[in-house]
């Protein structure tokens, strides 16, 4: 049953979002989500010890979460990687699929919060081949993902890979709360922009105060 979900994403993702959410298949979804997880984070792994590492250091420069991420995900092993982000994988999912489902709801959708997060879950499924494709790429590119052919055809597909999971994820809404898709675009967009303005705001009075992030946490240390 999971192949034919995984399968229907492919083929109808609307109609097969809609069976998901009627069926509910939590645990099912929370493994699909797991195994995206895993496979993102070995693939991002792979591809930045073999040259393409241009993500990792924008991602690194971005804020402190996202350097500790990166730290996390590059300098661990697989072992390790693969349990913290099978853990973050749970606990960020939930978290995010509970923030979409309360948006969704704040504009009207009709879903309930289990349907959604079903289909939240297998949402995902493009990102479980992150790390085969990064492989197929590696190969294809004599190891090299850094420049030439393993380039060509990582970047893209990192891209498209990416861009396939957040229109998937769109379509989850869309099917579970019975949505126009201008709405269901509107209930990822607005935490997002929430978000980028609580940063704004926060780095804005960091600023402001004459001093940096690492003087509060000494501050808070009592430092």
């Amino acid at each position: 049953m999971n192949w034919k979900r995984l399968l229907g994403i492919v083929t109808s993702p609307y109609k097969t979002f809609e069976g998901i959410a009627e069926e509910r298949p939590v645990v099912n979804a929370a493994w699909v989500l797991v195994v995206a997880y895993v496979s993102w984070s070995w693939g991002m792994k792979y591809a930045h010890n073999h040259g393409a590492g241009k993500i990792a250091e924008f991602l690194a420069n971005y804020s402190a979460p996202h350097a500790l991420a990166v730290g996390t995900v590059f300098r661990l092993n697989y072992l390790f990687v693969l349990v913290i982000f099978a853990l973050l994988a749970i606990a960020a999912g939930f978290l995010r699929a509970a923030v979409l489902q309360l948006t969704a709801e704040i504009l009207g959708g009709k879903g309930r919060g289990f349907s959604f997060l079903a289909a939240f879950g297998f949402a995902h499924a493009p990102l479980v081949l992150m790390y085969p494709l990064v492989l197929a790429a590696s190969l294809l590119g004599g190891g090299d993902l850094g420049g030439g052919t393993g380039a060509v055809l990582w970047y893209p597909l990192s891209i498209i890979l990416h861009l396939w999971t957040l229109y998937a994820i769109i379509l989850c809404i869309q099917a579970t709360h019975h949505m126009e898709l201008a709405e269901a675009v509107k209930v990822i967009v607005y935490p997002i922009a929430a978000c980028c303005v609580i940063a704004i705001v926060s780095k804005l009075l960091v600023f402001l105060s004459g001093t940096n992030f690492v003087d509060l946490m000494r501050i808070g240390q009592g430092g």
